[in-house]
């Protein structure tokens, strides 16, 4: 007969097996059965609370490491996914005290230090984030993705010869790493038989290596970059073709729902006294900079937070994660958007979550910016939580627009439309359709800034868009390019740069391979 041992041990590895494929409600049930047996084995409590977490459960989550804890209440590795958890349900306070206190009890504790950097990062403090990264790389510096990550910090405050050094370290330890090569790709000035376009193609053209799907298109992505640099516009579009291909075979995306989505959106605000609903002044002064990416969001963010009275945040999902939270099943993708529902919810609730929220970024600023693109979603939620903030939508020629997102590679998953185009000169049209929309419903409600014409006439555009946001006009503001926030969109390297003009009307050289992507936007 089998030691009652072994057979413990057998099991631990089948749920190892099973959580390696990803079958999370397997390892929490079998893990639970062992956790009766066996309450002191810690090792369980990491694998069904890391389960937990991926499956977005963060209050179980939370409640299994906090149990692990009670039996071992110094382990480095339940304390620091306990906070990875709190990191990710935005309770960045409580995050950063477990952090600290792993760091207490272990200095060198290297995930620790790597989880504590990427939060100082993702808050945009820069000094502190570097430092932990330093450290970090003091215990290991073998370790290729603290040399990514900051390589990445790096390059969102343009300094960009330090963010190649640490970016080639990944490669040199993870020549596999492709997200490596994306970040490079934004910043290399090609030449003719450069060394970085070369290793690329050599990698995407070697089956020994067996690159992974996302490894893969990374890379096509990076080639169409370098070869785009090269005025090689034919090879540029045909990794661009591929790398979009790639992408879009690895997502899981029904565009019936985004246009269920935006018709339920349309018919719940309809008819909705939206006034009855608007909540007082917040304290804070907030300029919600959003519409289509690639629309020119991160260049009016640079311009607008260059002003001495303005905190640029950057891309927050602290409002969409609200919603979606209050409307959205995960599992089932199905919202419960109506004017009923939207009557009956506590929107001071949500006010107070995001201005919590605000309070981790520790600025001193009368106005903030909130530069999520894809807020244009839910102006109508926007007017009713903020009723006296400003809101100002980019927009571009569509063509123009459509084939910046179509050559660019999103990070995560969450715009499945961007990567087909079909669904992407869909989706453009659903976006405009409801824009239209919100200016009929909120006239005056919001300011148009067209990227063509801020290019074109820039010292007029932005004394224009300055005076919109209720400032005083600072000739700073003509300096956007000198701003040191951090960016940390895909336009990291143009919005460190001058405006230029080269941007405009370049999908006249795609006219052939975009048919099927322009013909639907010219409906």
């Amino acid at each position: 007969m089998i030691s009652a041992k072994l057979h413990f041990q057998n099991e631990i590895k089948k749920i190892k097996n099973y959580f390696n494929v990803g079958k999370y409600d397997v390892v929490i049930q079998k893990s639970k059965i062992l956790l009766k047996k066996k309450p002191e084995f810690i090792g369980l409590y990491n694998i069904v609370g890391i389960s937990l977490h991926r499956q977005k459960k963060y209050e179980e989550a939370r409640n299994i490491f906090h149990k692990g804890l009670l039996h071992n209440p110094t382990s480095l590795d339940l304390t620091l996914n306990l906070a990875n958890v709190y990191k990710a349900e935005n309770n960045i306070k409580t995050a950063e005290e477990y952090y600290k206190k792993n760091l207490e009890l272990n200095p060198n504790h290297f995930l620790s230090l790597l989880n504590y950097a990427n939060l100082k990062n993702d808050l945009n403090m820069v000094e502190e984030s570097i430092s932990l990264y330093d450290q970090a790389i003091k215990v290991d510096n073998n370790n290729f993705s603290v040399h990514f990550n900051k390589a990445f910090l790096l390059q969102s405050i343009g300094n960009f010869k330090d963010s190649i050094y640490h970016a080639k370290k990944c490669l040199e330890l993870n020549n596999s790493f492709t997200p490596a090569d994306t970040l490079l790709s934004k910043m290399i000035n090609y030449k003719e038989n450069d060394w970085h376009l070369k290793s690329m193609l050599e990698k995407v053209n070697n089956n020994n290596l067996n690159l992974t799907i996302p490894n893969l298109y990374n890379l096509h992505f990076a080639i169409s970059v370098a070869y785009e640099k090269l005025n090689e516009m034919s090879l540029s579009m045909k990794h661009t073709i591929l790398a979009n291909q790639l992408k879009r075979q690895s997502l899981k995306f029904n565009i019936n729902n985004e246009i269920e989505l935006f018709n339920d959106i349309k018919s719940s605000f309809k008819n909705l006294d939206l006034k009855s609903l608007q909540l007082k002044e917040s304290k804070n002064k907030i300029i919600f900079i959003l519409g289509l990416p690639r629309s020119g969001t991160t260049l009016v963010e640079q311009i607008v937070s260059t002003h001495s009275n303005v905190f640029g945040a950057g891309e927050l999902f602290t409002l969409a994660n609200i919603i979606k939270d209050s409307f959205f099943d995960s599992k089932e993708s199905k919202n419960t958007l109506n004017e009923k529902s939207l009557i009956n919810t506590n929107y001071s609730d949500w006010q107070k979550k995001y201005n919590d929220y605000l309070l981790v970024l520790k600025h001193n600023q009368e106005y903030l910016t909130d530069k999520n693109p894809l807020n244009f979603l839910w102006i109508g939620f926007i007017k009713i939580i903020f009723p006296n903030s400003i809101i100002i939508h980019c927009h571009r020629d569509p063509k123009e627009n459509c084939l910046s997102i179509y050559k660019n590679n999103f990070p995560g998953t969450d715009l499945g439309w961007a990567y087909n185009q079909g669904e992407l000169g869909d989706y453009y049209n659903l976006y405009s359709d409801l824009m239209k929309f919100w200016h009929e419903l909120l006239p005056n409600s919001i300011y148009n800034i067209k990227y063509e014409e801020l290019i074109n006439d820039q010292e007029k555009v932005i004394k224009s868009l300055i005076e919109t946001c209720g400032l005083k006009w600072e000739e700073n503001c003509l300096n956007f390019h000198q701003n040191i926030k951090p960016i940390k969109t895909l336009s990291v390297t143009q919005a460190r740069q001058k405006i230029y003009k080269t941007s405009l009307k370049l999908s006249e050289n795609y006219k052939l391979e975009l048919k099927k992507l322009f013909s639907k936007l010219s409906r």
